[in-house]
Order: structure tokens, then sequence, then C-alpha cells
């Protein structure tokens, strides 16, 4: 699934690359592009920038010491798609984070360390496939050569979705700048149930840990899961009954 996943995005990566291509020399010979065209010229570096990091990370959530499996590497897909499609590609962190804890609830089916660090890198390939797909609609229709319309004359659908575009693009960079900048630590404190249990242990030694010395205790926990075949949920939660019983 991972190779699938990466492969897609490459894909995806190349789309844009061809209809950015196409603005190029349109800027060049000072030609007019178009408000929606010109957050592909002016943030297309962030897509550069991706097409590096999510080479690692996309390849790492199928393989390794945290390896998800292809049917749980789908259901986050979905899950994900379902936000975008809903918000129409607008993240908001706090709406996203609460998405995200009321399907673990409402399911009771709460993701494991891996699955909650795949859930980044997943998401800023979404969106990059939602921004390819956009793509490849305005180079079907030309539209990197830019024509004024004249408002009064022009077709209310047509003018309807030269807008839905250029609201679309904009929420897809502004998400990819947001999702980017978004720590790990904060997003699994904010996602993990497992995290939250720790936490509320009754010493709060965890709470006080490094978060170095934090990650590798979550790493060991991932391959107790994996070595015991337990849930990740049910072995967090025997730990913090253990540690509260010894006062620990």
């Amino acid at each position: 699934m991972s190779n699938r996943t990466y492969q897609l995005f490459r894909q995806n990566i190349r789309r844009i690359t061809a209809y950015y291509t196409f603005l190029v020399p349109e800027t060049k010979n000072n030609r007019m592009v178009g408000s929606t065209n010109e957050w592909v010229l002016d943030n297309y570096y962030m897509i550069s920038e991706q097409e590096k990091v999510l080479k690692v990370e996309l390849k790492s959530i199928g393989n390794g010491a945290m390896k998800i499996g292809r049917q749980r590497i789908e259901l986050l897909c979905k899950q994900i798609e379902a936000y975008l499609e809903r918000n129409r590609c607008c993240i908001d962190k706090a709406l996203m984070f609460k998405y995200l804890n009321q399907i673990q609830i409402s399911q009771k089916d709460y993701l494991s360390y891996p699955e909650v660090c795949a859930l980044l890198p997943l998401i800023k390939a979404a969106l990059i496939s939602r921004l390819a797909g956009l793509c490849g609609q305005l180079e079907s229709q030309k539209a990197y050569r830019y024509n004024l319309t004249d408002k009064s004359n022009a077709d209310m659908e047509h003018l309807n979705e030269v807008t839905r575009q250029n609201l679309l693009m904009m929420n897809i960079f502004n998400s990819l700048k947001k999702i980017t900048k978004l720590p790990m630590a904060e997003f699994i404190d904010a996602v993990s149930f497992s995290e939250r249990m720790l936490k509320a242990e009754k010493a709060g030694m965890y709470d006080q840990m490094y978060d170095k010395t934090k990650e590798d205790y979550r790493n060991r926990i991932v391959y107790l899961c994996k070595k015991g075949k337990k849930e990740e949920n049910e072995l967090v939660r025997e730990l913090v009954a253990t540690a509260d019983s010894r006062g620990e």
C-alpha cells in the first residue's frame, strides 16, 4: 500500500509540475494569468519541498517498526478525504482535531501511535492530490491563458466555476502551509488517546519526560504491542493501571 500511495503521490507531483510549466512562459511574456494561477506560481516551492519530504514519510508508513496494514491506511485515507470534502479543503486545526477525536469515540476504534503519525503525511498527500486534480481541470480548460472576462456578459455558471476554483486553490495552499508547520508532538497530544491516558497517570511521570524520552517510550509501546499481539489502547490502559497501583 505504501508503494501505491507513493506512486500516486509522484503522479500528482508530475501533474502539478506540468501545469506550472504552462504558466511560467505566460509570466515571462508579461501576460496576465489570473488570481487562481498566481497561487500556483507563488506557492509551487511548497510542492517542490514536499516532493522530497513525503518521499521519506510516505514510504515509512508501510515499512519498519511503524508499519501499518493496507486496510488501516485505506481507512485513514477515507477519513481524511471525508474531512477535506466536507470543508472544501479548508483545514482548521481545532476543528480537525475535534473531527478525528469524534470518529475514534463514535466508532470505538482508537488510533495507534503509528496510525496517528501517518495522518500528517497522508493529509499532505491528500491535499496535493486535490491540487493535482484542480490543475488537471484548469489545463483541460486552457486556463493558463487568462482572458479578461466582461462580467456583465459572462455566463454566470462560468463565473461561479472560476470563483469556486479560486477558492479551492486558496484553501489547498493555505491548508498545506498549516499542516507542514504543525509539530508532530502537538498532533499526537491532540489526537492520540494512548497519549491522553499516559498523561493522566497519577504520578505524572510521563508528562514530565523530555520529548525524546516520550518518543522512545512510545516506540517501546509499539514494539510491545506487536510482540504481544495486543491492541495499543488495551496495553497502555494496563501500563497506566499498574503504574497507578504502585504510585509510580
